[in-house]
């Protein structure tokens, strides 16, 4: 046998002899070439002699036919059998090379005899029989074996030292009986072929096989491209997101430092944290949040001590001489939002007139929690009026085109692409609530406050159903289609690379997904593995997933599943786009006429929603309302932002 390994020096051994018992007039047409099974040879290699362990199966069988084919495709010498594996003259041509299970499991050549070979066998000059071929390595042991990975042109030689002990004997034939008349039927094989049916089922076999491993070799180049492109990918959303985690440190960082923000209400800094990471835009909010000079930090070298908790009377008071309503919701979320989250108890006795406003700030705020997804699409939200049934238009910002440079024009002008979006206010909602004389004489409690949660909820799920429902095929024809209980993170990296090959903008991302899917992808270890994770500790105490794979995910019970099976849907903020407005003061209409009722503008300022607070009581009823109303509308954006999935 002759071994070759990764090194370039050639591993020769003595392979087992094939017994030459003459039985007749002719040399056999087919012998056995290597025994199956993993067999222990001698080697020798350099000189010196070694021991290698080898394993012979069908793939063997496989890989020397392949090997006889590449050298039967170059000009000669042909592929041929020697003597003693001198390299001299030959005594046999191998034609093919096949596994056989009998008589013994083994790989079997097909030969053409010389006429010295052939006389060697007839004559009992020879014996047995030695392969010669290449396996991948010699240091091979019995737990690990090598393997067959081709043959020279010199592929064995008769010899009478064999190394397999097991390989069957050479056996000289019987002569073959005389041609038949003419006339007389073909030599038939024993599957009722003759040679030349045989000769084009084989040739046909080969060429299927060739195209296959074409096919085979196109997937896998395909196949690599994707992984590739993926793998960029990721490593491109990853330099993103640490970027904008940085530049949301950084500003919020800022902020403290000129004493817009406490330095020691980490929650709130960790929220306004979040709201710049997830959109930058909202850096300009945090920029119009005024300074509080006793909030700004100083050094001990300045001999101060920095301030960091005002006198709720002052939040208050500084609420109610705000000027604008925008401004009114600025120092609702800096200074008095805080302080209910904490659990602190604000004096309202002092300002009692402000009880009805900060509740409705609440519940705008409660909304805006609520409801993420009011964060997450494109939304052109005013104090303004408008009448029912106008439109609205709004623009929706997409991914520039940019421009070449040319030596004669210089650089093109590449305005920011934004597309208009017409949007109807076709929707008028409010959210009241009244209290008889009874109850607000039998008790001291916040009534409007313990209402807050419900109302907030109300109120956002008229936007977000109405964007629910503009999910649909006829809007965002783009799918994944998977099973319910077989959505994983892949799927979720497989709809950000639809996204992306499609152009959508890559900020801002986010997955909804109905509760059977979100509680599959609770399930997904490579979300949630490792509880030293900090972000896999929050996904297991409190239910809440992180962001996954750039996506924002956000659990959404009511998701439609109309006709199709909606099961969640992948998008970008421009793919949905949401605007509102005030109804008009209907009390304006009659002029002279005195109101009977308090009307004031409510801001949220986190998603500038806004709302007409109405609060009024009927003496005669002995009821108190107090009513929140807005009108708005919604519509398809960018259809390439979004990817729905459905079960089926």
């Amino acid at each position: 046998m002759k071994t070759q390994t990764n090194d370039d020096e050639p591993i020769l051994a003595r392979m087992p002899g094939i017994a030459l018992e003459a039985a007749g007039a002719a040399a056999p047409a087919e012998i056995m070439f290597m025994p199956g099974g993993v067999h222990e040879i001698t080697c020798t290699r350099g000189g010196a002699a070694i021991r290698v362990t080898v394993q012979v199966d069908r793939g063997s069988a496989e890989i020397i036919q392949a090997a006889l084919e590449a050298h039967l495709a170059k000009a000669p010498p042909k592929p041929f059998f020697d003597f003693d594996h001198e390299h001299g003259a030959a005594s046999a041509r191998p034609t093919g090379f096949a596994w056989k299970d009998a008589p013994k499991p083994g790989v079997f050549a097909r030969v053409e005899w010389t006429g010295a070979g052939e006389k060697a066998v007839l004559g009992k000059d020879y014996q047995c029989f030695s392969p010669a071929f290449h396996v991948d390595r010699y240091n091979a042991t019995a737990e690990k074996p090598a393997v067959v990975t081709g043959a020279p042109l010199n592929m064995g030689g008769l010899t009478n030292e064999p190394a397999f002990k097991a390989i069957s004997p050479v056996v000289a034939k019987q002569a073959p009986e005389a041609a038949p008349a003419r006339g007389e039927a073909e030599t038939k094989t024993d599957k009722g072929m003759d040679e030349k049916e045989v000769a084009a089922l084989q040739a046909k076999g080969k060429e299927l096989e060739q195209s296959l491993q074409a096919k085979q070799a196109e997937l896998e180049e395909s196949k690599k491209a994707i992984e590739a492109k993926a793998a960029e990918t990721e490593r491109l959303r990853a330099e993103i997101a640490a970027r904008r985690k940085a530049d949301a440190k950084a500003g919020v960082a800022a902020a403290v430092a000129r004493g817009a923000l406490p330095p020691k209400d980490e929650p709130l800094q960790a929220k306004w944290e979040g709201l710049l990471e997830a959109d930058l835009s909202n850096a300009e909010l945090l920029a119009r949040l005024p300074a509080n000079p006793a909030l700004t930090p100083v050094t001990k070298a300045e001999g101060a001590i920095t301030v960091i908790h005002e006198d709720s009377r002052r939040a208050l008071r500084a609420y109610a001489e705000a000027n604008t309503p925008r401004e009114r919701g600025l120092v609702w979320l800096r200074d008095i939002s805080p302080r209910i989250i904490k659990g602190e108890e604000l004096p309202l006795e002092a300002a009692d007139t402000l009880v009805g406003d900060l509740v409705s700030q609440r519940v705008l705020e409660l909304m805006a929690i609520q409801q993420p997804l009011l964060l997450r699409v494109t939304t052109d939200f005013s104090d303004e009026t408008a009448n029912y049934g106008q439109k609205i238009i709004t623009r929706i910002i997409t991914v520039p085109t940019p421009a070449d440079y040319n030596t004669s024009t210089g650089y093109a002008e590449t305005a920011a692409a934004a597309t208009d979006v017409d949007v109807t206010l076709n929707i008028h909602k409010a959210v009241q609530i009244v209290f008889n004389a009874n109850q607000l004489g039998g008790t001291r409690r916040d009534l409007f406050g313990e209402r807050a949660e419900a109302c907030a909820y109300a109120l956002g799920k008229v936007f977000v159903d109405a964007l629910y429902a503009l999910i649909l095929n006829a809007a965002f024809s783009n799918k994944t289609t998977k099973a319910t209980a077989s959505v994983t993170r892949g799927d979720v990296v497989d709809m950000a690379a639809a996204l992306n090959l499609r152009g959508a903008p890559m900020g801002a991302r986010t997955l909804l997904v109905n509760s059977s899917v979100y509680a599959y992808l609770a399930r997904d270890t490579s979300i949630v593995a490792v509880a030293t994770n900090p972000d896999a500790v929050k996904a297991i105490t409190t239910g809440k997933l992180p962001d996954l794979h750039g996506f924002a995910l956000i659990e959404s019970p009511s998701l439609p599943s109309n006709n199709e099976y909606l099961t969640g849907f992948a998008m970008s903020r421009s793919a949905l786009a949401a605007v509102a407005r005030l109804p008009g003061d209907y009390a304006a209409a009659v002029p002279g006429v005195p109101a009977t009722a308090v009307m004031r503008t409510i801001v949220e300022p986190m998603t500038g929603l806004s709302v007409l607070q109405v609060q009024w009581v009927d003496h005669l009823l002995g009821k108190a309302y107090s009513s929140l109303r807005f009108m708005g509308g919604v519509a398809v954006g960018q259809a390439a932002a979004g990817q729905r999935l459905v079960s089926q």
